[in-house]
């Protein structure tokens, strides 16, 4: 298991508040979505993956840091790549259904094949086995709906929520990152 399997990064994506209850509920909410999932033939593995590429996205957003969200593409074959933006969590909610679908597919495999640095390792080898639109919907709405401050209200409290992320990137061995969002924060 890598360092950013999906395994070890959802408790830690999960728990961002100090109150055990609400990550607890937060944590009950997500994994209640795996019913939807199955009724779309999705096992509780791919599952956990499906979950690991939503909540970063959701997570980018709701720390602020969408800008890390890029993609490197080359205009044509031997030319350098050329810095774009990446899918948002807004372009998922905002689109239609079949289109969401469509676009979280493309968003994998541009994370994957053209992102850089956490963002390109999180998506690795990234499909999706989710052949339903309303499925995608269904998750994506209800991730949306989340209140993931309830326990974090703000000042001190989010302060310290948004510490985490340089101790999960240390966590995952991933140490100039972590250093490189400590002085972002300073």
């Amino acid at each position: 298991m890598g360092p950013s399997s999906p395994k070890r990064l959802i408790p830690q994506l999960l728990f961002m508040s100090k109150s055990p209850q609400v990550a607890h509920d937060i944590g009950a909410k997500l994994w209640s979505l795996c019913h939807v999932l199955r009724d779309d033939g999705v096992t509780y593995h791919q599952y956990l993956s499906e979950l690991t590429y939503l909540l970063f996205l959701k997570m980018m957003k709701e720390t602020g840091q969408e800008e890390r969200l890029k993609v490197w593409i080359r205009p044509k074959k031997g030319e350098p790549a050329v810095e774009q933006p990446g899918t948002r969590w807004d372009d998922l909610l905002s689109a239609s259904a079949p289109e969401r679908l469509d676009t979280y597919k493309e968003m994998l495999l541009s994370y994957g094949l053209h992102g850089r640095g956490a963002v390109q390792e999180i998506y690795a080898n990234a499909n999706t086995f989710i052949t339903k639109p309303a499925t995608l919907s269904k998750l994506v709405t209800d991730i949306d709906a989340l209140d993931w401050y309830r326990g974090v209200p703000g000042g001190e409290q989010r302060w310290l929520a948004q510490l985490r992320i340089p101790k999960v990137l240390h966590d995952l061995g991933r140490g100039d990152e972590a250093y490189a969002e400590l002085s972002r924060l300073q």
